[in-house]
């Protein structure tokens, strides 16, 4: 039965597929550019929320001041129009003067405006109920002092409604005193309850500021805490698409650099890194057919000189036996000459062969897994007559050293070392091997007594047919091969073999090799 992906996760199959697309229709300026611009257009938009929150809170506070500033002033100057107030309601009262009653309603004008611009600046029911009653008050005090039989309103154009006339004093009787009395004390009292209420109005107002405070704090902290991860996830991201282009670029060379031709080279991202790639991978193929048609030139002249070599090796023999007749002294030194010639020219085409061999098969080594210190064993064992006769000692510090390699390689590599130490160290002298496994990697030492390499020669001593200064000068014969049959073979194990000082200040050349437990791991 088929089933239908759902589309949430047939977007995330096809997300890494369509990614890599664009990538690759890219070039690295335009990969680096883009990638740029994404990865800090979050923080932009972070930045950008942010102070649009702040503009935000920073208005709601200047309006708040604003106000609380208003309602302190106006609160000020009521307590003050009301004390006016009631020095001139009673001044009229005594005096009955036409001025005094004009300046008395005046002063009702301002305490009204006054409530009204207090009204405007808050909606607050308590805050709201107090003006009310301060206007309620004002305006029986307006009717008992002037006779103004109707209540002002919260206008400026309160002049307008001035009508009616002072009542006169017959008409004043001893109830209309004590009520005026008692609405003139009524106003302290009522004035500060206001005060009180203009208080708490102003108290809600902060707390309503430090609410609106805290909220657009958790805004920016929620929107930095969404916006600024996705920066980094975006960041890594391009840093992964423009790094692992360069690591397989990387990696090819290192390829290339330790002689491994059998792999194809292979490289994805921008195209200008891709086409990169595919001249390396060209380089690859060109080095692979020199070094066939190197190895293929080797092993026919070394077979082609072989068959005419093994005739004159033959040929001296029969004369250096008398089988053909018999030869004087000189001519016997003659023979003698041609024959040794002629083992050190057969010794010579057979490192010239292993030498072929060895490249050959660093590009199709058959590994196994084997332990490194039973071929160090077994390579000592066969040099133990070559030792006794040259009375050298051999110091032996081996341990488990268990890798997976090519079992006639890495016995060549050993053989090469000791068999140099063996011919290089003086008589009675010693010869010190050491094997140790660490971090996943296998470290062969091999120190001798002979007269070591100088430092000008170190760089040069594994190239093919070179022979360090000090060993000519010694007088030791050699090819100049057993060094970079050497090299060859441990590169073979993606290793390193190097000349170092020795850790015991002997004046013998010292070899190190490196071997990785697991070469194409």
């Amino acid at each position: 039965m088929n089933r239908a992906f759902p589309a949430g996760a047939a977007t995330v199959v096809l997300m890494p597929v369509v990614l890599a697309r664009l990538v690759s229709l890219m070039s690295l300026r335009s990969l680096v550019v883009v990638g740029f611009a994404l990865t800090v257009m979050p923080c932009v938009v972070a930045v950008l929320f942010s102070v649009l929150a702040l503009e935000e809170l920073s208005n709601a506070s200047k309006e708040t001041a604003y106000q609380v500033a208003q309602i302190s002033e106006k609160r000020q100057l009521l307590r003050k129009r009301l004390v006016d107030m009631e020095r001139r309601g009673k001044q009229y009262l005594v005096l009955k003067e036409p001025d005094s009653r004009e300046t008395y309603v005046q002063t009702d004008r301002q305490v009204k405006q006054i409530l009204s611009e207090l009204a405007y600046y808050s909606t607050d029911p308590d805050f709201r109920a107090q003006l009310d009653a301060v206007a309620k008050v004002t305006d029986r005090l307006l009717l008992a002092v002037t006779g103004i039989d109707s209540p002002l309103p919260e206008t400026p154009n309160v002049a307008g409604r001035l009508t009616g006339s002072t009542p006169s004093s017959g008409g004043r009787s001893r109830s209309s005193d004590d009520m005026r009395v008692a609405l003139f004390d009524q106003l302290g009292p009522i004035t500060d309850d206001l005060a009180q209420a203009s208080g708490r109005l102003i108290d809600r107002m902060v707390a309503g500021l430090e609410r609106q405070t805290a909220m657009v704090q958790n805004r920016i902290l929620v929107q930095t805490g969404i916006l600024v991860p996705a920066s980094l996830v975006l960041i890594s991201l391009f840093i992964y698409l423009i790094t692992h282009p360069v690591r397989q670029l990387d990696r090819g060379i290192r390829q290339l650099g330790t002689g491994n031709l059998r792999d194809p080279i292979e490289v994805s991202g921008p195209r200008d890194l891709r086409y990169l790639g595919q001249r390396l991978e060209w380089l690859r193929d060109q080095l692979t057919t020199l070094e066939q048609g190197k190895q293929h030139f080797v092993r026919n002249v070394s077979h082609e000189l072989k068959t005419p070599l093994a005739n004159i090796h033959e040929g001296a023999t029969l004369l250096a036996d008398q089988i053909v007749g018999e030869i004087n002294a000189e001519q016997q030194g003659i023979v003698e000459i041609m024959l040794t010639n002629s083992n050190r020219l057969e010794h010579l085409i057979s490192e010239l062969i292993h030498y072929g061999s060895a490249n050959v098969r660093r590009n199709g080594s058959k590994l196994e897994r084997l332990d490194l210190r039973d071929i160090v064993r077994t390579v000592i064992k066969d040099l133990e007559l070559r030792l006794r006769s040259k009375s050298i000692v051999l110091s032996e510090d081996l341990h488990p050293a268990v890798m997976s390699g090519n079992r006639e390689q890495l016995r060549l590599v050993v053989d090469n070392l000791l068999s140099n130490a063996v011919k290089y160290t003086p008589e009675r002298g010693r010869i010190d091997v050491g094997l140790r496994q660490q971090r996943g990697f296998l470290q062969l030492t091999v120190q001798d007594d002979g007269p070591g390499i100088r430092p000008e020669d170190r760089s040069n001593v594994f190239e093919p047919f070179f022979r360090a200064s000090s060993g000519r000068e010694a007088g030791v014969k050699g090819t100049g091969l057993g060094l970079a049959i050497v090299r060859e073979c441990v590169a073979s194990h993606q290793g390193i073999v190097d000349v170092v000082d020795s850790p015991s200040g002997r004046s013998g050349a010292c070899f190190r090799v490196r071997l990785p437990v697991d070469p194409y791991a």
